[in-house]
């Protein structure tokens, strides 16, 4: 189990996982799974849309971990769902950046599309401090997050940052227009010290919005 840190996150990361369940459950879903949660001082209430710190890591944990409790067997499937949406709620956040991120990878070969929108995505989680990093090698890529915050008090016998998965896998298929396989292969919440994903690619091409 992860103990708590002293760590307060920027409110829109938990705005974009509300929104991104409440896609996914329907508008009467989001309030039982916030009262489930022991977060009724969000029902018909999101965060504030910004990058300042707001929100502890422990709501968001307890959020996951809701949705992973009412869901059983199929929380997987449905946190990985809500993950991608996370993505997209991002872009939609902010578009001017999305624009621009456009651009850049456009200009860039497909093997640093991944690097480039992979660092990104680790920044995105690390804030508003440090602690996820990113790597290559002869494998695939690679995304360690040592923060904890999707599994604080959540113990489990298997990795279960499926959300983080989603959100990793939807971005690369973004930025590459290739699905990629997003595999956690240790976890926090399974008692290893770091979140850590190995991504890597088959040779189907998928239909998506990113650049080509």
């Amino acid at each position: 189990m992860t103990e708590p840190l002293e760590r307060t996150l920027p409110s829109e990361r938990l705005r974009w996982l509300m929104l991104a369940i409440q896609r996914e459950t329907g508008s009467y879903g989001l309030p039982l799974l916030l009262r489930q949660a022991g977060l009724d001082r969000y029902v018909g209430r999101l965060p504030a849309a910004d990058r300042r710190p707001g929100v502890l890591p422990e709501e968001y944990a307890r959020l996951v971990q809701a949705v992973r409790a009412y869901y059983g067997l199929g929380a997987r499937g449905t946190l990985t769902r809500i993950g991608r949406e996370i993505f997209r709620q991002e872009r939609r956040s902010r578009p001017a950046e999305a624009l621009l991120n456009r651009f850049t990878l456009m200009l860039l070969p497909r093997a640093r599309r991944r690097i480039h929108i992979l660092r990104s995505v680790a920044a995105g989680m690390a804030m508003p401090g440090q602690g996820v990093s990113v790597g290559e090698d002869e494998q695939g890529l690679w995304l360690s997050d040592r923060t904890g915050d999707r599994t604080l008090g959540i113990s489990s016998d298997e990795p279960c940052c499926w959300t983080a998965a989603g959100e990793i896998a939807e971005a690369l298929l973004w930025a590459a227009g290739l699905e990629p396989r997003v595999h956690e292969v240790s976890c926090r919440a399974a008692g290893a010290e770091e979140c850590r994903f190995l991504i890597r690619w088959g040779l189907s091409k998928l239909s998506g919005e990113g650049p080509t």
